[in-house]
């Protein structure tokens, strides 16, 4: 028997909800083959990993297993994708190649560096588990060697985060909760709070671009209040070790430089070149059918997808992720069973940002959230979107054992 084979590259928002979405409707299907290809073998809640790296949650609670959710008739394949081509239906990987009827490319995004010398090579950055533990050793590396120093000038742990956007913010809250709350506590060091500095650098004018005005003025004030520095219109036009430069000139000395000033999408090689890309993403359809292949889907960070309502790109979201990956698995259900499709319509759910413990802000359908009230909902609008009931008790339980305990400060 000839199988329809469906063939998801990567497991991240897009992708594992696509194949959740399948595993209820065409799961069950013996003449449907369905395989995940991804480097990782997990899916990865991005949104918390700044929590991970500042220990509130631990390093396995953000990751759930692809093979924990794939349905009876579905693969998973580890693999880096290094070519597709969209004429002989083929994906070759650095470990094989595959074919395949149906194709959904979801491939997420990476770190965007602009082009800026140095910046790829001495900063890091937070998009990945790996991202994460690293920064999380960085941080309790530098203060255990400030503390074995003692209290002299020369110990100090200097720290600045290029970008302004949520993943700087909201690290930013948690750094500052860690080194000024935890570190200063459970050590009973006070002169060690004098040896630490946060600085946010913004080459804008205002942190939080994309939220309400009176987001961006609570949020300031709450760096502020937690002691983070934020230095605005300042553009990093170089990196060196420990140091950025200005398009002003001068320079910005940091122990450790951290990059969260946006992402790029991740694009295969195709062969030959005929996808269309604009802006670096996969134009598609309403349909999210890629412009040309009827057969072959786009969604998430590397698709290039228009609101119809105003005529823009739709944001690099996890909500917009999840929310096209329905769309897909409906079309791609239709294509075999020879039904109609859908176009995806974006509309907004609101947006949340954490600022550290017990202070959240955000705005859904016009209405301005802050304080406790916003952080509760951030968590539990987040924790609902996991896609496995242990992970989301784990990081529950996490999340309540932070509010008597303090957080963990031993290294991976």
């Amino acid at each position: 028997m000839n199988k329809t084979k469906i063939l998801i590259l990567g497991a991240g928002f897009g992708g594992a909800y696509v194949l959740n979405y399948l595993k209820n409707t065409l799961g069950n299907r013996k003449d449907i083959d369905i395989t995940v290809i991804d480097e990782s073998n997990y899916f990865l809640f991005t949104p918390m990993l700044h929590e991970v790296a500042t220990g509130s949650i631990g390093t396995h609670n953000l990751s759930v297993p692809i093979r924990d959710f794939l349905p009876k008739n579905g693969y998973f394949e580890l693999g880096v994708v290094e070519n597709v081509d969209l004429l002989t239906k083929t994906v070759t990987t650095n470990v094989k190649s595959y074919d395949y009827d149906y194709l959904v490319m979801s491939l997420g995004s990476k770190p965007h560096y602009y082009g800026i010398e140095g910046a790829k090579d001495y900063t890091y950055s937070l998009k990945t588990m790996g991202d994460a533990i690293r920064l999380r050793n960085r941080f309790i590396n530098c203060v255990e060697k400030a503390i074995s120093l003692g209290d002299v000038p020369t110990s100090r742990c200097d720290f600045a985060l290029v970008g302004a956007g949520p993943t700087g913010i909201e690290l930013a809250c948690e750094m500052a909760e860690l080194f000024y709350g935890t570190y200063v506590k459970q050590y009973n060091l006070s002169w060690l709070k004098d040896h630490i500095s946060i600085t946010v650098v913004n080459s804008g004018d205002k942190v939080l671009a994309q939220f309400d005005s009176k987001i961006q003025n609570k949020a300031l004030q709450r760096l502020n209040d937690l002691g983070v520095h934020v230095l605005f219109n300042k553009k990093v036009t170089k990196v060196t070790e420990g140091k950025l430069y200005f398009d002003s000139g001068e320079p910005l000395y940091a122990d450790t430089l951290i990059w969260t000033a946006g992402v790029t999408p991740v694009i295969p090689n195709f062969s030959p070149d005929g996808v269309e890309l604009i802006k670096g993403c996969i134009k598609v359809e309403p349909t999210l059918q890629v412009c040309g292949f009827n057969n072959v889907f786009s969604l998430g960070d590397m698709a290039y997808c228009l609101d119809p309502a105003t005529d823009s790109p739709v944001p690099m979201l996890a909500q917009v992720a999840s929310r096209q990956a329905k769309v897909v698995a409906h079309n791609i259900g239709s294509l075999i069973n020879e039904g109609s499709l859908v176009d995806f319509k974006f509309k907004s759910q609101g947006m949340l940002v954490s600022l550290g413990n017990w202070m959240a802000m955000g705005q859904i359908k016009g209405v301005v959230l802050s304080g406790g009230f916003a952080w509760w909902m951030w968590r539990s609008i987040y924790i609902s979107k996991f896609l496995s009931w242990p992970r989301r008790i784990k990081v529950a339980v996490d999340w309540a054992l932070q509010l008597v305990f303090n957080r963990d400060i031993s290294s991976d």
